[in-house]
């Protein structure tokens, strides 16, 4: 069974770090629920995209948090060295009265880490699309020297200022993927889209390219794409609502 905490920043990176390895609570109806072997996700109230995945290994009963304070190891249950002489029962007074002590008794609920989530940096989404490459390429050995070739075209007025580009990637096996292809609105209609991609495809051939393939809403370049030999193998319905999403390749 799995169960949800919440708590402050402190005490959740203490339990993050495996400083903090007992919980403290009311045994209560829903803790009552909660069985050796369950898991706990501890989220994180200052940044709730933070969770903790855990695993209960102990749960320790006692009528009161002045009974539990007497056998149980405080510096697993959120003290440090530094505060532990300070530690006292009245602590849980803040949370849980006295009175609802007695009525319910108080747990430990003794925990083990199993996984963490938080938000990617930049060197973790490298590190992730390496590690996925890496994979990808036990499986089917790359062909090109390159993992991932850079194939981009611009266009550019007398004042060097842009006004169309296409942004693709040559990757592993010789198969190119057109991210973007766009084209200055006061450009449009001159026939710079076409040039565009045909030196991106061109290039890419030369390279040693097979396989084009790309993906256009409903509302920008479908047709543009089908007119230059591009076949629909997929749509996406609904992305956004009401529009799709439409994917498109081409042998070369």
């Amino acid at each position: 069974m799995q169960h949800q905490m919440k708590l402050y920043s402190e005490p959740f990176e203490m339990i993050k770090s495996g400083r903090k390895t007992i919980e403290l609570r009311l045994y209560d109806e829903k803790r009552k629920k909660i069985k050796v072997g369950d898991n706990i996700i501890f989220t994180n109230i200052n940044m709730p995209e933070n969770q903790v995945y855990t695993e209960v290994v102990n749960i320790y009963k006692y009528d009161s948090f002045e009974e539990l304070y007497k056998n149980l190891p405080l510096l697993k249950c959120g003290y440090t060295k530094e505060n532990i002489v300070l530690a006292s029962p009245k602590d849980m007074e803040v949370y849980y009265s006295k009175e609802k002590q007695y009525m319910y008794g108080v747990i430990g609920v003794e925990i083990k880490v199993e996984y963490c989530i938080e938000n990617c940096n930049d060197i973790d989404d490298d590190y992730i699309c390496n590690k996925l490459v890496e994979y990808n390429l036990s499986q089917v050995p790359k062909t090109q020297n390159i993992d991932f070739e850079n194939i981009n075209k611009k266009f550019v007025d007398s004042y060097g200022n842009i006004i169309a580009g296409c942004i693709a990637r040559m990757y592993c096996w010789h198969v190119l993927y057109v991210d973007i292809l766009w084209v200055d609105e006061k450009y449009r209609k001159k026939g710079l889209g076409s040039k565009l991609l045909k030196y991106v495809e061109d290039n890419a051939a030369k390279k040693g390219c097979y396989l084009v393939h790309l993906d256009t809403f409903d509302f920008q370049a479908k047709d543009f794409y089908i007119k230059h030999g591009y076949e629909i193998f997929g749509i996406l319905n609904d992305c956004p609502m009401n529009h799709s999403r439409i994917y498109l390749q081409k042998r070369l």
